[in-house]
């Protein structure tokens, strides 16, 4: 008699198509953050008109020679943890665990320190280790949970859909497209 029996196939949760073309976005919204960043004055962006003369020579010196940066602390520690905890909401809503999506975030990271940024400056060092690493702790302690709760509700009031925005805003704009 034929065997009929198949073993249940383990489907994948994780949406690799979503959060490519997420990334692709992503891409997008990073280059218009630099171009932002590009046009304010240097004592926003702390950009001179040295960092703003970019080229490809220029870019590929300073893929080449990362560094410390001097940024002050609202950058470095408040910013990138926040943006490293949206990458890492991203992956997380895409079903990706708790360990694939602190990979996404430290790609996503590095993705804006050696792509568009690195046009006008070195990539950072604390910066590629802060978006990340807090971004997991922000985004798996503080963002998850709350965005969990939200959606557990049976109606949604204006306040929760701010809180699913400032928690996911990669989602919300990709919603948008």
């Amino acid at each position: 008699l034929p065997d009929n029996s198949e073993e249940p196939r383990s489907v994948d949760p994780r949406d690799w198509l979503g959060l490519a073309r997420d990334t692709a976005f992503l891409f997008t919204y990073q280059a218009v953050g630099a171009a932002v960043l590009f046009a304010l004055p240097s004592s926003v962006s702390n950009w001179t008109s040295q960092n703003k003369d970019a080229s490809f020579e220029k870019w590929w010196e300073n893929v080449q020679n990362p560094r410390w940066d001097d940024d002050g602390w609202a950058v470095n520690y408040l910013g990138h943890t926040y943006f490293g905890a949206t990458y890492y909401t991203r992956a997380r809503e895409r079903g990706f665990g708790q360990l694939d999506s602190f990979v996404y975030a430290a790609f996503a990271s590095a993705l804006y320190e050696f792509g568009v940024e690195a046009f006008f400056e070195p990539p950072s060092y604390q910066d590629l280790i802060i978006t990340p690493v807090g971004g997991a702790l922000l985004g798996g302690f503080v963002f998850e949970p709350m965005r969990d709760w939200v959606k557990k509700k049976p109606e949604l009031k204006w306040y929760d859909h701010a809180i699913l925005i400032a928690t996911d805003p990669i989602g919300a704009l990709n919603y948008l497209a």
